[in-house]
């Protein structure tokens, strides 16, 4: 359970439009079991983020459609438990900040559409999780690993 916020917002303009978005979470609990007769254990006491958004700008001029998000994880605290049983002495994991970009070429005569989407503009590694578990290797936490991820479509309607 937890907190949801999303706001969008439009205006026309003299050469097209503009409209920005944005969508907050906040997770209060995140409760979890095992096995279906284990106890329930919330997963956000430790080692986990509670705070995410995702904002959006974008204009249409014309066929031409333009955006640019912003995704944010925020950072954490290791549990004091895993900072100090575990020689890393790591007690905190980074935010984590994503740049994505997407334009759209519509021709319309045509009912075709060409789109260019760009995920993790600046190939962004999400932040070095180092106190983990005795036997897990470190890894990476608080964020996707996929990298800067280039998508090229055409869309042809029928």
């Amino acid at each position: 359970d937890g907190l949801d916020v999303g706001i969008n917002y439009r205006r026309q303009t003299g050469f097209g439009s503009i409209d920005a978005s944005t969508n907050l979470n906040y997770e209060l609990n995140r409760l979890q079991s095992q096995s279906a007769t284990a106890a329930l254990a919330d997963l956000l006491l430790r080692d986990a983020s509670r705070y995410k958004f995702r904002s959006t700008l974008g204009a249409t001029i014309g066929n031409f459609r333009s955006q640019i998000t912003w995704n944010h994880s925020h950072g954490y605290d290791i549990s004091p438990v895993l900072a100090t049983t575990i020689s890393t002495g790591q007690t905190h994991v980074a935010s984590y900040n994503v740049i994505d970009l997407f334009f759209k070429y519509d021709v319309k005569s045509a009912d075709l559409a060409f789109t260019l989407g760009i995920n993790n503009v600046f190939d962004k590694a999400p932040p070095v999780y180092k106190a983990q578990q005795i036997g897990t290797p470190n890894g990476y936490a608080n964020g996707n690993t996929v990298g800067r991820l280039v998508q090229l479509g055409v869309s042809k309607k029928f």
